[in-house]
Formats: structure tokens, C-alpha cells, sequence
């Protein structure tokens, strides 16, 4: 008479799938913050250029860079016809 077989996993074998994939997760988990982190990296970069690059059209465009108009106002609160901040003189600049 055959005994039949029993089909299926022993608990040592779930044990090592299951420890198996917690590695697999940590390794996939760390890489996608190095991943974030260099994404972020490179938007900074790519906005500090477009600042630097608005600068430079507006010197362009005047003569000067712009400047903040609160620095050179005079004593009576003069602002040489200049209103906004920087970031509106550069905003036309900006892509």
C-alpha cells in the first residue's frame, strides 16, 4: 500500500521565503530614498539655474541687476519709481 504524499511547504522553508523578501524590501526601500533624494538634488539645481539665468536676462534687458528696493529707498521712502521685490522683477524671466 503507498502512503500518499502530503503537497506543501514546511515552516523552514516559509521562514526563509519570508526573510528573503524583508531583504529584498530593505534593499528596494533604501534605494527609492537615494532615488527621491537625487530627484530633489537635481530640481534645486535646475531652479537655482533658472534664477541665475533670469538674473542674467534682466541685466540684459537694463543694464543692472535687480536689486531690492527697500536697500537703496531714501530717507523719505523713495523708491526710484522701482516697486516689487526681486522675485517680481525676475518673474518674467522665469520659465
Amino acid at each position: 500500500m503507498r502512503v500518499p504524499q502530503r503537497r506543501g511547504f514546511s515552516l523552514i522553508e516559509v521562514l526563509v521565503v519570508v526573510a528573503i523578501l524583508g531583504t529584498v524590501c530593505g534593499v528596494l526601500v533604501q534605494a527609492v530614498v537615494k532615488v527621491r533624494e537625487a530627484a530633489a538634488r537635481i530640481q534645486c539645481c535646475n531652479n537655482l539655474k533658472q534664477i541665475v539665468l533670469a538674473a542674467h536676462n534682466y541685466d540684459a534687458t537694463y543694464g543692472h541687476f535687480p536689486s531690492n528696493p527697500d536697500v537703496f529707498a531714501d530717507q523719505s521712502g523713495d523708491h526710484s519709481g522701482r516697486t516689487g521685490t526681486v522675485q517680481d522683477l525676475l518673474q518674467p524671466y522665469l520659465e
